[in-house]
C-alpha cells in the first residue's frame, strides 16, 4: 500500500483522491503521494466535480452510486468510501506496480 493511499475498514475502501477538474477528460492519471490522481472535465460548480466523481467511481469499480461516501465536497482533496471489491484491489495492485 502506498503511503497509506485507502485502508480497508469493516469491508469498505476508503481511499483518498486528489481531483483535477475542468480537465479534458475523465481519467484515472496515477498516485501522487498518499492520493490517487483522478481528472475530472466537470467544472467545481454546484457540487458538479462530486457527482462526476462518484459517476466514474461507480463505472471503473462496477459499484452502485448510492454505496459511495464522499468527504471534502469542497476541496480537491477527498476521501471516498465504498464497498471492497476486487476490482478495486487489481486496479491498485496494477498502479502500486507502475512505481
Amino acid at each position: 500500500m502506498v503511503n497509506n493511499l485507502y485502508r480497508i475498514n469493516n469491508d469498505n475502501i476508503i481511499l483518498n483522491v486528489k481531483v483535477v477538474p475542468n480537465s479534458k477528460t475523465n481519467s484515472f492519471e496515477g498516485l501522487l503521494d498518499s492520493f490517487l490522481k483522478i481528472k475530472i472535465s466537470a467544472n467545481p460548480v454546484n457540487g458538479q466535480v462530486n457527482k462526476e466523481l462518484i459517476k466514474i467511481i461507480s463505472k471503473k469499480f462496477k459499484i452502485n452510486k448510492k454505496d459511495i461516501l464522499l468527504k471534502g465536497t469542497k476541496s480537491k482533496n477527498k476521501i471516498v468510501t465504498f464497498p471492497k471489491n476486487n476490482l478495486f484491489m487489481e486496479f491498485i495492485q496494477k498502479m502500486e506496480s507502475k512505481i
